[in-house]
């Protein structure tokens, strides 16, 4: 955990750095932003230097039509479905986040990173300036008012969790986790106030002081096994009593989720759409591919502990194996390799023309086919697109862009190839185009001995590459 702070807290030669940047805006801003990350650096709890720093970086980036900012901005509106890899040090997150918006201050992809390792370390101050971070960037974005209106809730700031709810429900009116956000928000604000008679906005709505204490007791993290049962029955009894309120089906689904029951949160979600009034919200859709996707990725994890297991079982062994055959296997590769290099001479010479002449298509036509691409990696929902296309197509420069914009949101890109020439193609391509940036790339085939296969993985899963 990192305890928030303000300028006044830091070291005294750390305010008197502050003090001679600050003097030095009008004159030098470049080296104010310097000092003001540098110290961020050392001091990533002072909240009041992040604001500082960011007002600058987006007057400059808003100022600057023709920066990188105009190119990626749009191709970096929404937040990808993969987790950065420094999810597990939420400090190097945090650090990774804020030099991906120093090159791009309206990469929102950088500042849910920085949200996300924020919230790990009990920031709520800082997870709500991301958020409103966002929310200049794209007023309307409802996943991200969603979340911003969540973190007010954290941070004790249940007016303003109530004021983005209602932001919410203009853009959307029959959205139910507004509607339940700021039900939350409104019982926050009377416990707080002491007084349920004064109460207003949604908690004139609330039956009676029970039901409220109820919702307020239902709203707070319960960890323990038994709680959660005892939830899950409360929600499962009101189903039962109201079937067609959505609010009951959404409880159902959290409480499920919480206790680590994803198929059965699934399955409540997806009731609840064959329900009339579930059938147009929007909302419940999101929930019910956010559910399905979560669940795949658990399972994916099931697999990959059953697969570490076995590797540790027989990690010896292969090891054994491995320095035994190397050099077998590496020679086998490369006669393979030279074979496939005569055979396919002709085909190689086409697949780089693919990658830096393009003759065969237009500019705009590159242009749209890679900013469809982008957008469905932007959208928030699994891709669904197959780009295809003759030798010369562009169909690797539309590889290389979309792999570029997932690199520098923060995030891990693999390329796979179905032969090792390809590979050893691909991978030299992407060197080459990536040489400038501080972007780390690796290959993985038959070609790549035992060693270096391993010291790669382990980069890979530390979130290096």
């Amino acid at each position: 955990m990192i305890q928030e702070i303000s300028i006044s807290d830091l070291d005294p030669r750390q305010i008197k750095q502050l003090e001679g940047a600050d003097r030095a805006l009008s004159k030098d801003v470049n080296y104010s932003l310097d000092i003001y990350s540098s110290i961020l650096k050392q001091s990533p709890g002072c909240l009041e230097l992040r604001k500082r720093l960011r007002q600058q970086q987006m007057k400059i980036a808003k100022s600057s039509a023709k920066s990188i900012s105009s190119i990626l901005g749009k191709l970096t509106n929404a937040p990808f479905l993969f987790k950065s890899k420094n999810s597990k040090n939420p400090e190097i997150a945090i650090s990774s986040a804020e030099e991906l918006i120093a090159k791009n201050p309206l990469n929102i992809a950088a500042h849910e990173m920085l949200a996300d390792a924020c919230s790990s370390l009990e920031m709520k101050g800082t997870v709500v300036f991301a958020y409103e971070t966002i929310r200049s960037i794209d007023p309307k974005s409802l996943p991200n008012l969603k979340k911003l209106a969540n973190a007010y809730l954290e941070a004790g700031e249940s007016d303003l969790a109530i004021q983005t709810g209602n932001s919410i429900l203009e853009i959307n009116p029959s959205d139910g986790d507004a509607e339940d956000m700021m039900k939350r928000a409104s019982v926050a604000v009377a416990m707080t106030q002491g007084k349920w008679e004064g109460s207003t906005d949604f908690r004139e709505q609330l039956k009676d002081k029970e039901e409220a204490e109820a919702l307020e007791q239902s709203a707070k993290t319960v960890n323990d096994a038994k709680g959660l049962e005892a939830l899950i029955r409360q929600a499962y009894d009101k189903v039962q009593a109201e079937p067609d309120n959505l609010n009951h089906y959404r409880q159902l689904c959290d409480y499920y989720q919480r206790y680590g029951d994803l198929q059965n949160a699934i399955a409540w979600i997806q009731q609840a759409r064959k329900l009339e009034a579930g059938k147009g919200d929007v909302s419940l859709e999101e929930k019910e591919m956010e559910e399905a996707y979560d669940d795949s990725m658990e399972e994916e994890l099931d697999l990959d502990e059953i697969l570490a297991e076995l590797e540790l079982e027989e990690g010896k062994e292969v090891e054994e194996a491995e320095e035994i055959d190397e050099a077998k296997e590496v020679e086998e590769a490369k006669d393979e390799l030279d074979e496939a290099e005569e055979m396919d001479e002709a085909e190689e010479v086409y697949e780089a023309e693919d990658e830096i002449n393009l003759e065969d298509m237009s500019e705009e036509e590159l242009k749209d086919m890679i900013e469809d691409v982008i957008e469905d990696l932007a959208s928030g929902r699994p891709m669904d697109r197959l780009v295809c296309g003759d030798v010369g197509f562009g169909k690797t420069e539309v590889a290389i862009r979309a792999a570029f914009v997932g690199a520098m949101a923060g995030h891990q890109v693999a390329i796979v190839a179905p032969t090792t020439l390809l590979a050893r193609q691909h991978f030299k391509t992407f060197e080459e185009r990536f040489k400038d940036l501080n972007i780390r790339i690796a290959h993985l085939s038959r070609l790549v001995g035992a060693k270096e296969a391993a010291a790669t993985k382990e980069s890979l899963a530390r979130g290096e590459i």
